[in-house]
């Protein structure tokens, strides 16, 4: 039953499992490879703000998708002025190809502003707290090399940073 003290419910010695809410979880795993430069949370029970940086990557294909992005804002407003219609929109689809390879890789919307605004290529990409809760598990450390889990290749380690929501509750079976 929800809400009621173990002690209540085993009110005599009696075996069973506590587990996590599986709703209340969350598993973060960075879409791309790369190496852990910076980790915000080091240990399991650190607590974490919801959008807080947990962990900061640095990965070669992150960076040369930000160069294809500014390049072809570059390329865009080159020729954003020419008389030939397809080759502005060709400009244009590439500007939205290239800025939807880097969403589609999570890089967080702040770090994209930043992007466009200084022209600048980020070295790391922040990987983010989904909400505020407690570290369940930090799967790396500073200075490894991840691996996506997906992506079938060795050599690295599945980056996995499990985190359980503020008031997610434990559930209980008992036999």
């Amino acid at each position: 039953r929800r809400g009621r003290p173990v002690q209540e419910v085993c009110r005599t010695p009696c075996f069973g499992r506590l587990q996590y809410d599986e709703d209340k979880l969350s598993r973060l795993h960075p879409k791309t490879e790369g190496w852990i430069e910076k980790l915000h949370v080091s240990r399991t029970g650190d607590p974490v703000k919801r959008d807080g940086v947990l962990l900061e990557i640095y990965s070669p294909q992150l960076v040369s998708s930000q160069q294809e992005y500014l390049l072809a804002l570059k390329n865009r407003e080159r020729l954003g002025s020419i008389e030939f219609s397809d080759v502005r929109k060709g400009a244009e689809d590439l500007v939205e190809l290239s800025r939807q390879r880097l969403v589609l890789l999570d890089v967080p919307a702040h770090q994209l502003r930043e992007l466009e605004e200084s022209g600048e290529i980020k070295r790391r990409l922040h990987i983010h707290s989904p909400f505020s809760g407690i570290v369940l598990s930090v799967g790396a450390r500073e200075g490894e090399y991840i691996v996506n889990v997906r992506s079938g290749r060795g050599g690295g380690r599945p980056a996995a940073c499990s985190v359980r929501q503020n008031g997610g509750a434990l559930r209980m079976s008992v036999r």
